[in-house]
C-alpha cells in the first residue's frame, strides 16, 4: 500500500464575469484588492480589448501632454474618480464591463477610489511639458508644495 503525501493543492474554477461584478457594487474596496491579488498571484487570462500600452499610444496622438490627458480624465479636477474613468474610457474603446473594472483597479495603486495624478503617470507615463498645471499654484495635484517647481 502506498501513500501520497501532497504538499501543494491547486484549485482552479471559473467565475462568471457578473458575479464579478455584483462583488464590485457590493463591495468596491474589496474587489480593488481582489483584482490586484487575481493580476499579482495568478495566472489570468483576459482577452484585453485595449491593453496599457494601446492606450499610451492614443493618449498620445490624443492630448498634447500627460496633463492634458489626466485633466480629461478627471474631468478638470484634481482627481480621476471611477465614473470620470468610465466616461474617458469608452471613446477610446473601452466600454463598461468587467475590463474596464480591472483598468480602473490597476490604475487605484493605494485602492482609496481615487486616481491622483502620480498614480495615473505611473501607469501611462508622461509626455510633452509635465512639469505641472500652473492653475495649482505651486502645489502639486496632491495638494503638496511642490518646491522643485516654485523654486524655478
Amino acid at each position: 500500500t502506498a501513500w501520497i503525501m501532497a504538499r501543494t493543492y491547486c484549485i482552479t474554477t471559473k467565475v462568471h464575469s457578473s458575479s464579478i461584478m455584483s462583488v464590485l457594487q457590493s463591495h468596491p474596496g474589496s474587489f480593488l484588492l481582489l483584482v490586484k491579488n487575481l493580476l499579482e498571484y495568478q495566472d489570468v487570462q483576459v482577452d484585453w480589448k485595449l491593453s496599457w500600452e494601446d492606450l499610451k499610444v492614443k493618449l498620445r496622438k490624443l492630448f498634447d501632454t500627460s496633463e492634458d490627458a489626466f485633466n480629461q480624465f478627471s474631468m478638470g479636477t484634481a482627481l480621476i474618480t471611477h465614473s470620470s474613468f468610465e466616461a474617458a474610457m469608452e471613446p477610446l474603446g473601452l466600454e463598461a464591463g468587467l475590463e474596464l473594472q480591472i483598468r480602473w483597479a490597476e490604475l487605484d495603486l493605494d485602492c482609496n477610489g481615487d486616481v491622483s495624478y502620480e498614480e495615473f503617470s505611473t501607469l501611462v507615463g508622461t509626455w510633452g511639458n509635465s512639469t505641472g498645471d500652473a492653475s495649482f499654484g505651486g502645489l502639486g495635484r496632491s495638494g503638496t508644495l511642490d518646491v522643485d517647481r516654485v523654486l524655478t
